[in-house]
């Protein structure tokens, strides 16, 4: 579980030094770029309408904030390419042992992008350790394309990062848009290993996992999907229900979307369908309170 690429902005200069300049067209430019090359690679459909941007219009920037945007993600672009590194020097550990072929490789991150700006070094540029940088609204609402809103939230962008499977010994090269969780990887471990879930640890009673084993998705199958999932996150909720989600920030009125017919949640169908709704937030809020969850 890498670190890498969170905040705050650290790398080492020469991998900074692969990236510098890249980003000088500007977040507007790289969202319509992944916009575009998504629809062709099949990752997003028809559906998938491309969100107002969240932040300032890059063609606004001065060049002096141009050279500064471009690089924090000359620095973000770093993280990455020294995760890729070391990941690289793992799986040439695993093909050596010669287990490549029977080993399960997953990746993803934890959250959407993120668009928070705690920037407690602003006399330092992002990069050294002596830094504390973040990437501003602007990349994050790029890195999020083409979803609305960002991590802290439970909107499609803050709980939808993708998942890349890797296991060439039972997966076949493609993309599923069935609906998966992180809750799910427990019970697909338990599922491939036959391992059991321990009754107690530390001494502490355990609950059994959530989730629902992704092994059947791997063999190429339609699995059962949940009947319900549930997030909150501070003051993020969301449920979602077959392809209906509600969700809601702060106190701020509930919305709901068809996440099949609007994937990037541009049409809130709260005034339209109530009843729905009313059961929906109700699921939720039973869930909460069972879960215990503090304010």
């Amino acid at each position: 579980p890498y670190h890498a690429p969170h905040f705050p902005l650290q790398a080492r200069p020469e991998d900074i030094a692969k990236y510098r300049g890249k980003y000088l067209k500007g977040w507007d430019k790289l969202r319509k770029e992944r916009y575009a090359r998504m629809k062709e690679m099949g990752i997003i459909g028809q559906n998938h309408k491309l969100t107002p941007r969240e932040s300032t219009p890059w063609d606004q920037l001065s060049d002096e904030q141009k050279d500064a945007e471009d690089l924090k993600m000359a620095v973000y672009c770093a993280m990455i390419d020294r995760v890729d590194q070391n990941l690289g020097r793992v799986f040439t550990k695993v093909k050596q042992l010669g287990e490549w072929d029977n080993t399960l490789i997953l990746l993803l991150s934890d959250n959407g992008a993120c668009s928070e700006q705690p920037n407690t070094t602003p006399d330092i540029p992002p990069g050294p350790v002596e830094s504390y940088r973040t990437v501003s609204v602007g990349w994050a609402n790029a890195s999020n394309t083409p979803y609305r809103k960002f991590k802290s939230t439970d909107y499609e962008g803050g709980t939808r990062p993708p998942l890349f499977a890797y296991w060439p010994a039972v997966i076949q090269p493609g993309i599923t848009q069935q609906v998966g969780h992180i809750i799910d990887i427990t019970p697909t471990f338990m599922d491939i290993t036959g391992a059991e879930y321990p009754k107690q640890i530390n001494g502490q009673k355990t609950k059994p996992p959530m989730g629902k084993s992704l092994l059947p998705i791997f063999h190429g199958k339609e699995r059962t999907p949940h009947k319900q999932l549930y997030w909150r996150f501070g003051k993020a909720k969301a449920v979602r229900q077959g392809d209906l989600k509600a969700v809601r920030l702060g106190n701020a009125p509930w919305e709901l979307y068809d996440l099949a017919a609007d994937p990037t949640e541009m049409s809130d169908l709260a005034g339209s369908r109530p009843e729905k709704l009313e059961e929906l937030t109700g699921l939720w809020e039973a869930w909460n309170e069972a879960s215990n969850a503090k304010p």
